[in-house]
């Protein structure tokens, strides 16, 4: 019995490192190391054909003087 598990504690590191570097590799991982998560869920959620093209801001709290109908584009990350 003692040999196995030094076997697997020996082998452990090694999957480890495999599972780390085929999430890295192939499921998208270096994205969310290099960009975030978050900002890459909201790329893809917000760059989709037909998506969000602006935004309404609605007044929460305040007076009407300081109320405004003006909306604003939503651009792709990176993009002027």
């Amino acid at each position: 019995m003692r040999p196995r598990l030094q076997k697997c504690v020996r082998a452990l590191p090694w999957l480890l490192l495999f599972i780390i570097g085929f999430y890295l590799a192939l499921g998208e991982g270096w994205k969310d190391v290099t960009f975030g998560r978050f900002h890459r869920k909201a790329q893809e959620m917000f760059s989709k054909v037909g998506g969000v093209t602006e935004a309404r801001i609605y007044l929460l709290m305040g007076t009407k003087e300081q109320q405004t109908k003006e909306t604003f584009p939503i651009r792709p990350y990176g993009r002027t």
